[in-house]
């Protein structure tokens, strides 16, 4: 992760639905606003869509990368200010 954004993160299918994506990126969110980053973005693959709006990820866009083809969406997290104590 560079500032705030997800260059790639992929699991093996027999990982999927265990909880290790799920604590994977809370780290990077945690990780991410203890550094003071406002936001994360990812660039996500169709079949993972789901998981990261799961996780309160928005679509931003949707685009074709290279020349495979590949289908891909732009998905961000915006973090709430941190709270002060008055």
């Amino acid at each position: 992760m560079v500032d705030g954004h997800i260059s790639g993160m992929y699991l093996s299918a027999d990982h999927h639905g265990q909880g290790v994506g799920s604590a994977i990126l809370e780290r990077m969110e945690k990780d991410a606003q203890e550094a003071g980053v406002a936001e994360m973005t990812a660039d996500s693959t169709l079949p993972a869509l789901g998981f990261y709006k799961s996780k309160g990820y928005e679509e931003v866009e949707r685009r074709i990368l290279g020349r495979a083809q590949l289908e891909v969406v732009s998905v961000r997290k915006r973090f709430a200010e941190a709270q002060t104590d008055a």
